[in-house]
């Protein structure tokens, strides 16, 4: 070996790809090993998936692949020539040689590229993993919160000549929901709701929610054991909890309107599971309705509370239960000088309902109400009733499903404000209802309503056309 040759092989040596043995292509590089080592960690860093991560990664692997196997077939040469001693002598061999460490040069410098690269993005993906306890810690707070939000906009035209029912007639922008649910564990939630279109010309803002539940006992299976309290609907039949986004009809029955106005009272409510779809509850509550017509300024007068009992089955196609309500109606003297004697409110509610009644696309909905109360229509200015009665009221519906996009309903319900006076002018109420729904897509649906009431003596011209359009989150 000449001195040129000799040269040769050990500037091949300090290329640095030259740690291969010489004559064996075996073992890689360090460096190759150190990019081995830095892919192994690229690798296990990554736990975000992303399509560009991957495009990069198969490049890069790509590229090594094409090193290694040019710097090998490069050394396998160089190797092959020392270890039979016949490296060149002439100046054509020795340029032959020099050619090949040129080349195992250029191989180097690739590869501290292609090392570069990777250590960019290993340091791209440890800012990543660096910033993914935020990120998780951001999205896990934001799951917490459900928000709500549904809106009804409807054309609603009656035959009454009254002029308070005339009112509500042309456009009108009957719902206007917003809301959130957030839920802070296992066990503790809040759910807060308001209506932004009450009041006389539908622009008024109204608190509908604002209760809080804890789980004594949680299960995700059935109903543990839970107490709830604050503003919430009371928990009597199904009418009143139903949510008015997911009502057939356009507005609940008119007993339910009348003596619960609103639907919601304050208080507190324990509801405990006892298995097999059964569950039982219990409610101290202020006692009347917060929107009831008669509730203006009576807990400055009287401290007395109601109390909620009952207990319900839930099944995948059916539902029963029971349910009372306990307490009273404050006296108080009329703005037109009628003295309003107070009143015993003793109510029972008894319901059912069951989906795919002889067929899958019908489903039944009826509840009962009896008892005794004291009906606050004209409220605290011209009350219709000064005293407790006997009250009964009753619906009965059927909604068949005509496919998944089209519904037909038909309801009939019946109330009387005091069941022992047949002749008076402010009795029975019976409504026949027939609604037909479409839905465009999940969110927005379209309704069109028909709704004849007849009452018992004075007959009022009061039917009502509702053409209603909904969207819901």
């Amino acid at each position: 070996m000449n001195a040129q040759s000799r040269t040769l092989v050990l500037a091949m040596a300090s290329v640095g790809i030259g740690g291969l043995a010489v004559g064996s292509h075996a073992s890689l590089s360090p460096r190759f090993e150190a990019f081995g080592k830095s892919l192994s960690k690229l690798t296990a860093s990554i736990q975000i998936d992303t399509q560009k991560v991957a495009s990069t990664l198969k490049g890069k692997m790509t590229e090594l692949k094409e090193l290694k196997d040019k710097a090998s077939m490069v050394t396998q040469k160089i190797g092959t020539l020392a270890a039979e001693g016949k490296l060149p002598t002439s100046d054509e061999g020795i340029k032959v040689l020099q050619d090949l460490v040129d080349q195992l040069k250029q191989t180097n410098e690739a590869l501290k590229k292609v090392q570069e690269d990777v250590e960019g993005i290993l340091g791209w993906i440890e800012g990543q993993n660096e910033n993914l306890p935020i990120m998780q810690a951001d999205i896990a707070a934001l799951k917490k919160i459900k928000m709500s939000f549904y809106t009804q906009f409807q054309w609603q035209d009656t035959d009454s000549e009254d002029g308070a029912s005339k009112r509500n007639d042309g456009f009108q922008l009957r719902r206007f929901r917003v809301g959130a649910t957030y839920t802070h564990d296992d066990r503790t939630s809040a759910k807060a709701t308001f209506d932004v279109s009450t009041g006389s010309n539908r622009t008024a803002a109204e608190l509908k929610d604002a209760f809080v539940t804890y789980a004594i006992n949680p299960t995700i299976t059935e109903v543990g054991t839970e107490v709830q309290f604050g503003q919430q609907p009371l928990p009597l039949g199904f009418e009143l909890e139903r949510s008015s986004s997911e009502r057939e009809m356009p507005e609940r029955a008119l007993y339910n309107r009348r003596l619960f106005a609103g639907e919601r009272d304050r208080g507190v409510m324990v509801r405990h599971g006892l298995g097999a779809g059964w569950q039982a509850q219990i409610g101290m509550w202020n006692g009347l309705t917060v929107t009831d017509p008669q509730a203006s300024g009576f807990r400055d007068i009287d401290n007395k509370v109601a109390f909620t009992v009952g207990a319900k089955k839930e099944a995948d196609n059916h539902e029963f239960g029971i349910s009372a309500l306990f307490g009273n109606r404050p006296s108080f003297t009329a703005d037109n000088g009628v003295e309003v004697t107070q009143a015993d409110r003793a109510l029972v509610f008894i319901h059912g309902s069951y989906i795919g009644l002889f067929t899958e696309a019908l489903t039944a909905r009826a509840e009962v109400m009896f008892g005794k109360d004291r009906d606050p229509l004209g409220g605290i200015a011209d009350p219709k009733f000064d005293q407790e009665t006997d009250v009964l009221g009753w619906q009965a519906q059927l909604t068949y499903n005509l496919n998944p996009t089209n519904q037909l309903t038909v309801r009939y319900d019946s109330y009387d404000p005091d069941t022992d006076d047949v002749t008076g002018s402010n009795n029975r109420i019976d409504t026949w209802g027939v609604s037909y729904a479409h839905w465009f897509n999940p969110a927005f649906k379209l309704s069109l309503t028909y709704e004849s009431p007849s009452e018992q003596g004075t007959e009022k011209r009061d039917n009502v056309w509702t053409l209603r359009s909904q969207f819901k989150l």
